[in-house]
């Protein structure tokens, strides 16, 4: 509105309002004729506006709990006419949920009741899709909308917050609806002037009778979710927004390790070592000085160095926990690996790789097999999704505890999160072979652990092995 009366007369912008019905005190219900008006010579420049506008939003503390609610309890739908991601960014930032988001009628017969997923329907359009904003289009509801949302209507009850009924496609459609069976709960500003009609609209008293529900007075949206996160025993989410963090950062450094790693072109190895150089001075980089030294005593050397200047810094428990690694794996100092394992762990006792590295110790080295299975059961709490987790604790069922069926599960887990790990595709290959004499199938898992891994000496040797004894058992002679 500022635009227009800056850019209009005001004689023409008055009588404009006047025969628009436009009221001063009440600007938000005509927010499409003033859009309309705002944009009429080009649309798409009041989309880009739009997209301006909501670039730097961020959801407030209330949606910590929303998110939360939505990817851990039964109440997973949310219906908006709003375009912002404001909730699909707080399910990123605080849970480890991927919502479906229905951000146009083309998709609307994926809004299904019961599903696993969060599901965010915006009946306006998403913003990046023509979101609409005219002020015949806010006033009519899509069809492929309004078939598919009137099921949800029958199995939820909802809870309407921040809507002003200034649209005629949501109130008409609620208003088409028969009674649901569990009416509505319609919230409202609880400091409004009227408190006799609550400072809503007539349409919509007349509909919360229609719907027979009630009124819940809020002090606001961050407040009511705040006290709804109370009575769902949900905590504060700040160590969830560090959490979630860690995981990400975590996964990509060991992406971009493996990348270092496998990779035979000196050009990758250097342009991977020039990004630990130009970034911040972190463990990482340390890691990456170690990696980039051959002897053994200077990387010792180089190992205790960093681990002094990160005493204290974030994340110093990764280099902490790769330097037990390289105690065990390189030195064979099993005594100091188990010293700095725990001192990983006393650090972070909530880091699934080094759990599951120390799991590996135990049952491996130290031979405490109970103690180790306790550590895979932690890493594999922590990182449910993890290939690598999933397939050494299918090792472990079925090298020690020999509890072959539930090995089996986690094998193949484990393949359906990285089909094309090869070790993995190695292992099972090795487990079909020697315990389920499933010779068909192991030598299709060999072949695919070599398709991936041709050079592999393990998976090399384990196949030739595999054809001897396959070979063996064809030419002896029938008794």
């Amino acid at each position: 509105m500022t635009v227009l009366e800056s850019t209009l007369e005001p004689d023409e912008l008055n009588e404009w309002k006047k025969a628009k019905g436009i009221e001063d005190e009440n600007l938000a219900k005509d927010y499409a004729k003033i859009f309309d008006k705002r944009f009429e010579l080009d649309k798409k420049q009041g989309f880009s506006e739009l997209e301006k506008a909501m670039e730097q939003s961020e959801p407030s503390c209330g949606y910590s709990v929303l998110a939360k609610m939505l990817a851990s309890t039964g109440n997973n739908v949310v219906i908006t006419t709003n375009f912002d991601s404001l909730t699909e960014d707080a399910l990123f930032i605080y849970t480890q949920k991927k919502p479906l988001v229905v951000g146009h009628e083309a998709l609307a017969h994926y809004i299904q009741p019961f599903g696993s997923r969060p599901v965010i329907v915006k009946i306006h359009r998403d913003l990046f899709y023509s979101p609409i904003n005219d002020h015949n289009g806010v006033n009519e509801m899509k069809d492929k909308f309004a078939v598919n949302l009137k099921n949800i209507f029958q199995h939820y009850i909802p809870v309407v917050i921040g809507y002003g009924g200034n649209d005629g496609s949501l109130m008409n459609f609620l208003n088409d609806l028969d009674s649901p069976k569990n009416g509505v709960f319609w919230c409202y500003q609880e400091n409004i002037k009227n408190p006799s009609d609550h400072g809503l609209n007539k349409s919509i008293i007349e509909l919360v009778k229609k719907l027979k529900g009630k009124f819940v007075p809020i002090p606001g949206f961050d407040d009511l979710m705040i006290q709804m996160g109370d009575k769902l025993n949900f905590g504060r989410f700040d160590q969830d927004i560090v959490d979630n963090a860690k995981k990400r950062a975590d996964r990509y450094l060991e992406k971009i390790s493996k990348i270092e790693e496998s990779t035979s072109t000196d050009d990758t190895r250097h342009a991977v070592t020039k990004m630990a150089e130009e970034g911040v001075k972190d463990w990482w980089h340390y890691q990456q000085r170690i990696n980039n030294e051959t002897d053994i005593n200077k990387q010792n050397a180089l190992y205790l160095e960093s681990i002094e200047i990160l005493q204290g810094k974030l994340h110093q428990e990764n280099l902490i926990g790769n330097y037990a690694l390289f105690l065990n794996d390189t030195r064979k100092n099993y005594a100091e690996a188990k010293k700095y394992y725990l001192k990983a762990l006393e650090l972070e006792p909530n880091d699934a790789l080094i759990n599951g590295n120390y799991a590996n110790f135990l049952k491996n080295i130290r031979k405490d097999y109970d103690e180790a299975e306790k550590y895979y059961l932690k890493a594999l709490e922590l990182e449910p999704d993890d290939a690598d987790f999933n397939g050494n604790y299918a090792n472990f069922l079925s090298d020690i505890r020999k509890d072959y069926d539930e090995a089996e599960k986690y094998y193949l887990k484990a393949l359906e999160f990285e089909p094309d790990n090869a070790l993995i595709n190695g292992n099972y290959a090795n487990f079909l072979k020697n315990i389920r004499k499933d010779y068909d199938e192991a030598k299709k898992y060999y072949l695919k652990a070599l398709e991936l891994e041709p050079n592999d000496e393990l998976i090399n040797k384990n196949y030739n092995l595999f054809k001897k004894e396959t070979e063996s058992r064809l030419t002896e002679p029938n008794t």
